[in-house]
């Protein structure tokens, strides 16, 4: 999971490499090999570009869109949403803020880096350990404070947090101060989860990530409304999109070990 975060390394080895070559490129001109240096230099750049278009092309990836669609709109009128992650925040911030989508929603990050800080001024200056006492008294004083729904996109981050309840809604977790108070309901069939399984487009890292999140929140909907069959082919989508990325791994073994699923 760390292969996204190489960049720099990819531009630097990109730089050199491009020096190299027109040093060695200059040399073969004054050959009588120049015009054979010529061809084999066009050739390698269309072989390149060929070679990777499917995976930089990205005119048709609707992941990340749909994605963050199925997130607004799975919030309350007048709710509060709590994301946590680089994808989800990046993605609802573009929505919200760009695209003007949700205006009637308050949004927080829980970072207080993309979205409004509510977390006070000092925070970025705590200790890793008192970041997260004064996070969870922020959305603990949130929760009982609002009168309308407190949604997040990822439950496990709220367990460590005494007497926090949460249950799906749509696309994310409602949060709940009673654990008999009512929960919207949502028909999961009406979301777009269609490019999700568009063989046409390339799935990288990042986009299997979103998908297999997806996966999981669709999973625990169908287990939280007694369809155990469906639930357990979603939470089998799920392992196989995001078999390699630990995050998947901790919310399916949370959710595994706290419905008492595991033998």
């Amino acid at each position: 999971t760390v292969d996204p975060f190489l960049i720099p390394s990819y531009f630097l080895l990109a730089l050199l490499g491009t020096v190299g070559l027109l040093y060695i490129f200059n040399i073969l001109l004054r050959t009588k090999f120049r015009y054979l240096s010529i061809i084999i230099s066009i050739v390698s750049i269309l072989f390149v570009f060929y070679a990777n278009y499917f995976k930089n092309d990205k005119s048709k990836n609707w992941v990340s869109y749909d994605y963050g669609i199925n997130i607004l709109i799975s919030v309350w009128n007048n709710g509060t949403l709590f994301v946590v992650c680089d994808n989800p925040a990046f993605i609802t911030i573009y929505l919200n803020k760009v695209e003007m989508m949700r205006p009637d929603i308050n949004i927080y990050d829980y970072s207080g880096n993309v979205f409004k800080n509510i977390y006070g001024n000092d925070f970025d200056h705590l200790k890793y350990g008192d970041q997260n006492k004064r996070r969870n008294d922020v959305l603990w004083n949130t929760l009982q404070n609002s009168k309308n729904p407190v949604y997040c996109i990822k439950p496990s981050y709220l367990y460590n947090i005494p007497n926090t309840i949460t249950k799906s809604s749509g696309f994310v977790f409602r949060i709940l101060k009673k654990a008999d108070e009512p929960v919207e309901i949502f028909d999961i069939d009406n979301y777009n989860i269609f490019s999700f399984d568009d063989k046409s487009i390339y799935k990288d890292l990042f986009t299997r990530e979103l998908i297999a999140s997806s996966y999981f929140v669709i999973a625990e909907y169908y287990f939280e409304n007694n369809d155990k069959n469906k639930a357990k082919i979603f939470y089998e989508l799920a392992e196989e999109t995001g078999n390699d990325m630990d995050r998947i791994y901790n919310e399916l073994g949370i959710a595994h070990y706290k419905k008492g699923l595991f033998n």
